[in-house]
């Protein structure tokens, strides 16, 4: 007898708090669904921002790699050789700073001079700045040096 006079206490308190409304739990309901819209939208930024520079790094790397290794110290006035300074020129015009791109386009101008010489180590320096400081690698002064067997 005093199990079922207990029981139907606990029953009667269940039913009347669930008569009223529980602000509680749209309170915390709320909360969690503002909080998980807030970090998918900074996640999200964070991703894209992330991949931006992944694809920037890559153009700028590739770009100081045909510079560097195949048109200043390779012959730079071959077909294929001036087809990939043109690449490397667009690119850096898409991709690279704004010091970058004014760089870029005086070599162009240079080269559409048919000029027999230019100067692309300012720009091959530059490229390696950014990447480095990309990279947060620590900043290295002065030309770099090669040796071509």
């Amino acid at each position: 007898m005093i199990n079922l006079n207990i029981l139907l206490c606990c029953k009667e308190k269940i039913e009347s708090q669930s008569a009223g409304f529980n602000w509680a739990i749209l309170v915390s309901t709320l909360v969690a669904i503002i909080g998980w819209y807030f970090v998918h939208y900074y996640a999200q930024e964070r991703d894209l921002k992330n991949k931006k520079r992944e694809i920037t790094l890559n153009y700028l790397i590739t770009s100081y790699r045909i510079l560097a290794n195949e048109i200043l110290q390779r012959e730079p006035h071959t077909p294929e050789a001036k087809r990939k300074l043109e690449d490397v020129l667009s690119e850096l015009q898409l991709f690279g700073s704004l010091e970058q791109v004014i760089m870029a386009q005086e070599l162009a101008k240079a080269v559409q001079k048919e000029s027999t010489t230019f100067d692309i180590s300012p720009l091959i320096n530059s490229l390696r700045e950014s990447v480095r400081s990309e990279l947060k690698l620590k900043k290295v002064e002065g030309n770099m040096w090669w040796a071509r067997f």
